[in-house]
């Protein structure tokens, strides 16, 4: 009975290891993103605008504001190519609501800015 108490102990240990293993590659790849997101920030700010940073990206990641025209920037950091259309969608849809342009910002060897509305 022991033997068996021992390999399942075991199993749930590796299990936990496995799972604490994948938290840190998740939380070391959202620190990457964050660090852009700042990036793209401090670029806008040091263009003019009042920048903030949306706790959780929801439903985007920033929000610049021009305080001298009003002009209001909708921004969305990407660190790879995926940008789900359902996603994009809903994004546009808020972007028309605030009359605002969504900006696509995407981290490659370069950080390249796309405007996607309008």
């Amino acid at each position: 009975m022991e033997g068996k108490l021992n390999k399942i102990q075991k199993k749930l240990l590796e299990d936990l290891l496995k799972k604490e293993r994948n938290r840190k590659i998740q939380r070391a790849k959202m620190s990457f993103g964050r660090k852009f997101e700042y990036k793209v920030k401090r670029r806008f700010e040091d263009k003019g605008y009042v920048v903030f940073r949306l706790a959780g990206s929801k439903p985007f990641d920033l929000i610049a504001i021009n305080p001298n025209n009003h002009e209001i920037l909708i921004i969305e950091c990407k660190t790879n190519n995926y940008y789900p259309k359902y996603q994009m969608k809903k994004q546009i849809q808020i972007a028309k609501k605030l009359n605002a342009k969504l900006i696509l910002a995407v981290k490659n060897k370069r950080t390249k800015y796309t405007q996607i509305y309008p």
